[in-house]
């Protein structure tokens, strides 16, 4: 069995530990559960990759919800 490949990014690392991520993509009715370095591949635009992370690092609630640009659905649930 291979082990875990350590993160060199540690917010990434912080925010897999603490929150389960799920995408909802524009053209699918289903939802994704996803990593924080994959989550930031759906973003395309390079100001908004940041600010979900920022806010929710920050932030006290259970569950976060951002739409990016209408289309791209990201929850964050607390562990």
């Amino acid at each position: 069995m291979k082990s875990a490949v350590k993160s060199n990014n540690p917010t990434n690392a912080i925010i897999n530990k603490n929150f389960i991520i799920q995408v909802k993509e524009p053209d699918s009715k289903k939802t994704k559960l996803t990593s924080a370095n994959k989550c930031i591949n759906f973003i395309k635009d390079e100001k908004l990759k940041i600010k979900p992370f920022n806010e929710v690092l920050q932030g006290q609630k259970q569950i976060y919800t951002f739409k990016i640009r209408k289309r791209l659905i990201i929850k964050f649930y607390s562990k």
